[in-house]
């Protein structure tokens, strides 16, 4: 099965969230890459039906405990939850459990609660 590669990128200037299909980053202007952070779509959805991109700000029951943290992209090539100090959690059956609430650049303080 394959997944749709998608993209959104915080736009640092505007600070607004844009939503791009693949390959629109190869199209963009020199010195963009400093002007915004792209964030890969993970190719799963919460259990709302949300998709979930890098830097999306989860939450969910995960081994009879709440949970919080943000979506990671390692460096073995997968996606794992964050948690500040904490082993990170990988995303398996993520549409039974996990619920994004926000992401890092327009609702950091959530990960401070």
């Amino acid at each position: 099965m394959q997944r749709e590669i998608k993209f959104r990128a915080w736009d640092k200037v505007d600070k607004v969230m844009k939503y791009f299909s693949c390959g629109i980053f190869n199209r963009l202007p020199a010195g963009a890459e400093d002007l915004t952070e792209p964030m890969q779509y993970t190719g799963l959805k919460d259990k709302n039906g949300e998709e979930i991109y890098e830097g999306d700000i989860v939450t969910g029951l995960f081994n009879h405990t709440d949970i919080i943290g943000h979506i990671v992209y390692g460096s073995d090539a997968t996606f794992f939850i964050e948690r500040k100090g904490l082993y990170g959690i990988g995303l398996n059956n993520a549409e039974d459990w996990l619920e994004v609430v926000g992401n890092i650049y327009e609702n950091p303080e959530l990960l401070n609660e």
